[in-house]
């Protein structure tokens, strides 16, 4: 039997969401920085709605910004920007509400971004005004921090962090110059430089994702309107632009994510109110335009979250306040990957900043 193009994406994704499994349920967590606070949704796995938990927001410190779970869904760790803190919070299992547990982390000047590995051992914080990189060792059972070494210089103003799977390889995004620096994670957790790092990516380089099988990057360069794709070498680290590369997104592409497959990559377009979307060819990591979209998505999306169940997509607009529910697509022969506005939204009490799922 000789399958189609469609037919052959629709039957990986169908093994991989298969070999990966499906969690029940999921909790999100969205950094509030004017209300200096964290707020917590309960997603219903049926229908992706966000249903806002009891006692939600948490205070945290002041002006919170990026967030991140635990990969066992015990921990939450929020970076307060404007007290150059880390907040630690425990996550209540039976309802998904936080607890905070002080003192809080000092970490460098403005700490943007922050991302942890697939093992949970270790937590990456970039300072955009202290251009550092602090990385931190996290006990599994306290969810405590611990600084590993003296922070490591970076150029001027980095903005975003990505972190391969295995957590061998940092990736850091620096807007000004428009590259992405590379680094190698030693087992104790420092950082060496890769060689050839930066790698230049496209003007106004702002966000950046890994796929699952830690073959690509993809980097989103907001003023260009583009995305760039990068192979990783498995051995070094070091990236090499993908033939085609960049591709042409909406006007200012903000947020980069792809789903759990790893088949399916959306950007989220600020200045075009819409949400651009890709199937990858898994070979060589090469984006093509599901003609079906871009997606309408509001006014001025700025993040674009993946639920990991693979069948959920939220937009986050700070504008209106609102983080919008797509169905995603991933059966049948046709509009795999489309995306569907579901019409349910659930509302912040500010402007949100960062938004993370539990796994």
């Amino acid at each position: 039997m000789i399958l189609d193009k469609r037919s052959t994406l629709a039957l990986t994704v169908l093994l991989l969401i298969g070999s990966i499994g499906c969690i029940t349920s999921h909790t999100a967590y969205v950094s509030l920085p004017t209300l200096n606070g964290i707020a917590a949704y309960r997603i219903d796995n049926a229908s992706g709605r966000l249903i806002e938990i009891v006692g939600s927001p948490y205070a945290t410190g002041n002006s919170p910004g990026p967030v991140v779970v635990d990969p066992t869904r015990r921990f939450v760790w929020v970076a307060n920007r404007d007290d150059n803190t880390i907040s630690l919070f425990r996550i209540n299992q039976a309802n998904g509400g936080l607890s905070e547990v002080l003192p809080r982390t000092t970490t460098g000047y403005n700490p943007l971004a922050m991302v942890i590995n697939a093992s949970g051992t270790f937590l990456f914080v970039a300072n955009e005004l202290s251009s550092s990189i602090v990385v931190y060792s996290v006990n599994t059972s306290t969810g405590a921090l611990r600084q590993v070494a003296s922070p490591v210089p970076t150029a001027q103003n980095p903005v975003a962090l990505a972190v391969t799977p295995a957590g061998n390889f940092l990736y850091l995004v620096n807007s000004n110059l428009g590259a992405v620096f590379g680094y190698s994670v030693s087992p104790s957790g420092t950082l060496e430089i890769i060689p050839g790092s930066p790698f230049f990516s496209g003007i106004g380089a702002l966000a950046a994702t890994v796929d699952p099988r830690a073959h690509f990057l993809y980097v989103a360069n907001s003023t260009a309107n583009t995305v760039s794709i990068f192979s990783i070498n498995s051995t070094t680290g070091a990236l090499a632009a993908v033939s085609g590369s960049p591709i042409v997104t909406g006007t200012t592409p903000v947020s980069v994510t792809l789903t759990i497959t790893g088949l399916f990559l959306y950007v989220a377009n600020a200045d075009s109110n819409n949400i651009s979307g890709y199937s990858i060819n898994p070979a060589n990591g090469f984006p093509q335009v599901i003609s079906e979209g871009p997606f309408a998505a509001g006014s001025i999306p700025t993040l674009v979250v993946t639920d990991p169940n693979g069948n959920y997509i939220y937009s986050v607009s700070q504008s209106s306040k609102t983080i919008s529910e797509f169905t995603l697509q991933t059966t049948g022969n046709s509009a795999l990957g489309v995306l569907t506005n579901t019409g349910q939204t659930a509302t912040t009490a500010a402007a949100a900043v960062s938004m993370v799922v539990t796994p």
